[in-house]
């Protein structure tokens, strides 16, 4: 996927807290170093975010303007917003810190975009500013992408020379390749996510299992005991996974799927029932997925 790329300023500060991420135990602080991820995942819960709704209108001006099309992140996937001060502002940022900064405490790279961006990855930004941490500061960093690239040579080099401070991890919520294709827009295949995560523990880089989001379908037939399997939970320092977290854009998602699956057909009335001006805590309920998965995966791991 070629990105379709909206220069638009950084956030002063990069590195900041990470209170919804410290509730799961996952970091306590983040690190984004783009707007807008260079994949373009159509369930991605970032493009309803605080960041991207707050500035709405400004990035839809910016990018009418820059590229001739006012498009918005949930509707064009090829979109990207990129920070072209990032560098420099962390830069700042950590000269105001001691190189103590972080000691005991999990970073995690990146919380709302994926650092591994194709575009940052090639341009030697994700590079640059993985050691400007790793240098200037005592943070472990939790590295989460969907980019197989992270079990390359090169990088599995990186993370080796630096194994007491890196855990990496690949988001993976389905075994579907063809299923990733038309929604996972732009992302390593799973298959490819997976081999990579198999590079990374072969040599002996810390990892951490992350699947999400599971949905409905992956319930089924055995598919979400296949997945756990696949990602070595031996191996793995700690496992998190999360539903799919419902937002509006069930109904782009939903074309990812073949009519006749369950997938589709669990969206069709998850819509409906939303149309009907049905209270969405009724539908949660009537899905029936959040208290069977969490009660299938607990399982699942205990018995791992």
């Amino acid at each position: 996927m070629k990105n379709q790329v909206v220069y638009v300023n950084s956030v002063k500060d990069p590195v900041k807290p990470s209170p919804g991420f410290a509730k799961k135990r996952l970091s306590t602080y983040k690190l984004d170093i783009m707007a807008l991820c260079g994949f373009g995942c159509r369930y991605c819960s970032s493009n309803a975010g605080n960041y991207l709704r707050i500035n709405r209108r400004p990035f839809a001006e910016e990018t009418e303007r820059q590229i001739g099309q006012r498009l918005l992140p949930a509707q064009e996937p090829s979109l990207t917003f990129e920070w072209p001060d990032v560098i420099v502002n962390l830069e700042r940022q950590l000269e105001r810190r001691r190189q103590a900064w972080g000691r005991g405490e999990t970073l995690v790279f990146s919380m709302l975009t994926d650092g591994f961006s194709p575009r940052l990855v090639k341009a030697g930004t994700t590079r640059k500013i993985l050691e400007m941490i790793l240098e200037r500061t005592s943070f472990r960093i939790r590295v989460l992408t969907k980019n197989a690239i992270v079990g390359s040579p090169q990088w599995l080099e990186f993370f080796a020379a630096h194994q007491d401070r890196f855990v990496v991890g690949l988001s993976i919520g389905t075994l579907s390749d063809d299923w990733a294709r038309r929604i996972e827009v732009g992302t390593s295949l799973p298959s490819a996510r997976l081999r990579a995560l198999r590079k990374l523990q072969e040599s002996g880089i810390p990892t951490y299992g992350m699947l999400c989001p599971i949905f409905p379908d992956v319930m089924e037939g055995g598919s979400l005991e296949r997945l756990v399997d696949c990602i070595s939970p031996h191996e793995v320092e700690h496992i998190w996974a999360e539903p799919y977290n419902d937002r509006v854009n069930w109904a782009t998602v939903r074309e990812g799927y073949d009519e006749e699956t369950a997938g589709y057909r669990w969206f069709t009335e998850t819509v409906d029932m939303r149309l009907s001006g049905i209270d969405p805590s009724i539908i949660r309920e009537l899905s029936g997925i959040y208290k069977p998965f969490v009660k299938a995966f607990k399982e699942l791991v205990s018995n791992a």
